[in-house]
């Protein structure tokens, strides 16, 4: 997850750049020039950016797990209509499952003091769930195994 996450920067900086045009400099333009010149400009503006996440997508293609079909298909959505821009990342990261739980996601990205007290929580339930397992159920060594898991994700 983190590896890709480390792909993204610069999809998510032209996804954003792309949003600021069509959703800031667009209205803007609009506001001050008129539709016709705002269209014009912002077009002019964002054309670039989409091909320039073309050519980040065909050069990144490999870390961001995209398949040939997949980047092609990206690029052809990106050349058809380059609104689509700002949802680049969320399209390029939509097929590639999180292979956490909800636990360790939270450890990776939350305070300590929210650490602290989900984990002093999670603890005290899976203890009532052990002690209600008989001792010979398999209940018993998973929670006992999944609590070790996220202790090891803090």
């Amino acid at each position: 997850m983190e590896e890709l996450r480390g792909s993204l920067l610069v999809v998510r900086v032209l996804a954003t750049w792309a949003f600021l045009l069509l959703f800031v400099l667009g209205p803007t333009l609009t506001l001050s020039m008129g539709p016709n010149a705002a269209v014009v400009y912002t077009a002019i503006a964002v054309y670039p950016t989409a091909l320039a996440a073309i050519v980040v997508l065909w050069c990144q293609r490999r870390s961001l797990r995209l398949t040939t079909a997949r980047a092609a298909w990206l690029s052809l959505d990106l050349l058809v209509c380059p609104a689509f821009l700002p949802n680049l990342v969320r399209k390029i990261t939509t097929p590639h499952p999180i292979a956490a739980d909800g636990a360790q996601v939270l450890f990776a990205g939350a305070a300590a003091l929210v650490k602290e007290e989900f984990l002093a929580r999670l603890e005290s339930r899976a203890g009532d769930l052990i002690d209600e397992a008989s001792a010979d159920e398999p209940a018993q060594e998973q929670l006992r195994a999944y609590l070790a898991t996220v202790k090891a994700a803090q």
